[in-house]
C-alpha cells in the first residue's frame, strides 16, 4: 500500500497479490484497520493507508534523524542542479526509497517514495560496495543466470571501482530502460515466476556501462542514468544512499564531474552530521 499510496484495495486484491487465503487477508486487514494503520471505506469495503501511520512515521524520523538531514541536503542539491534526488536504504533483500526532492529532467522511470527494488546485481551496488567480503559474495551470488561469466567478473570490478572512488555512476540505454519498467512492477509481481524470468532476461541484456561506468572517458554519446553516493554510520557502514537521477539528456564531462563533486559533498555533510566515519579505502 505504501508503494501505491493513492490507491485502495479490496480483500480479494490484497489476498491475490500477497498469496494469502481470503480469510487470512481479511483477518489481518480488519485488525490493521481497527488499530488505525489502515482505513476501511464504509461503502466500497476497500482498504488504504490510515492516520496512525503518520504518527509512526514522525516517531521513526525522530529515531532516524539521518533521514531528515539527508532530505534537507537533497532539497538543496535538487534546487541547485534542477534535477531529482532520492534517499534509499536496504531492507532485507530489497532497496527501499524513503524520500525524494526535486523533479527529474524527464519523467521516464520516475521513482516514488515507498517504491522497492529487488536487491539483485547491479541494483544496490553502492549500498553493498563497503560491506564485508562475505556480504559482497552473497550479493554477487544473487546475480541471475542471465549474466555471462565475463559480466559477473565485471560486477566485481565495478564494486571495487565504487569503493575506490566513492560513488556509483552508470549510463542510460535500452537495457536499463527495459529493466526500469520491470523493477517498477516489483512489489506487484515479485512472487511471479514470469516476473523473475523477465528480470533474468533484462539483466542479461545490460551493457557494461549500464552496470557501472568505470571511466567518464568511456561515456561516448550515452547519457548518465544516475549518480549515487553513500552515507556512513559511526561504525563505517553504509546507512543511506543518496541518488541523483533524471539528469539532462546531454552534459559535458565537466558538468558530470561537477555533479559528482556536489553529491559527494552532500554525502560527506550528512555523514559528518551523524558522526559517521568514512572507511579508509574511500579516496579523498
Amino acid at each position: 500500500m505504501a508503494s501505491h499510496p493513492a490507491e485502495s484495495f479490496t480483500v480479494s486484491e490484497i489476498s491475490e497479490r500477497l498469496s494469502l487465503s481470503f480469510g487470512s487477508a481479511h483477518r489481518v486487514l480488519m485488525s490493521l484497520s481497527e488499530a488505525g494503520y489502515l482505513a476501511r471505506h464504509p461503502k466500497h469495503k476497500t482498504y488504504s493507508l490510515g492516520f496512525t501511520l503518520i504518527a509512526i512515521g514522525q516517531v521513526a524520523l525522530e529515531k532516524h534523524k539521518v533521514v531528515n538531514i539527508a532530505q534537507q541536503e537533497m532539497a538543496k542539491v535538487a534546487a541547485e542542479l534542477g534535477t531529482e534526488c532520492m534517499v534509499s536504504v536496504i531492507t532485507g533483500d530489497e532497496v527501499l526509497y524513503l524520500a525524494k526532492r526535486g523533479s527529474p529532467a524527464e519523467h521516464s522511470g520516475v521513482t516514488r517514495i515507498g517504491d522497492r527494488r529487488p536487491l539483485v546485481p547491479p541494483v544496490g551496488m553502492c549500498h553493498i560496495a563497503w560491506s564485508s567480503t562475505a556480504s559482497i559474495e552473497a550479493y554477487l551470488q544473487r546475480a541471475t543466470s542471465g549474466f555471462s561469466t565475463s559480466m559477473r567478473t565485471y560486477l566485481e570490478q565495478a564494486i571495487a571501482a565504487i569503493r575506490a572512488r566513492g560513488y556509483s555512476i552508470s549510463t542510460l540505454d535500452q537495457g536499463i530502460n527495459a529493466l526500469s519498467r520491470l523493477v517498477a512492477d516489483h512489489v506487484d509481481s515479485y512472487q511471479s515466476p514470469e516476473y523473475w524470468a523477465a528480470m533474468d532476461e533484462a539483466l542479461g541484456k545490460l551493457s557494461q556501462n549500464e552496470i557501472q561506468l568505470l571511466s567518464l572517458d568511456d561515456l561516448g554519446a550515452a547519457r548518465i542514468s544516475h549518480i549515487s553516493v553513500p552515507v556512513f554510520s559511526p561504525s563505517g557502514e553504509v546507512i543511506l544512499e543518496l541518488t541523483l537521477a533524471g539528469l539532462p539528456l546531454t552534459m559535458e564531462q565537466t558538468e558530470i564531474e561537477a555533479r559528482i563533486s556536489r553529491m559527494r559533498a552532500a554525502a560527506d555533510y550528512v555523514t559528518s552530521e551523524v558522526h559517521g566515519r568514512k572507511p579508509s579505502l574511500l579516496m579523498a
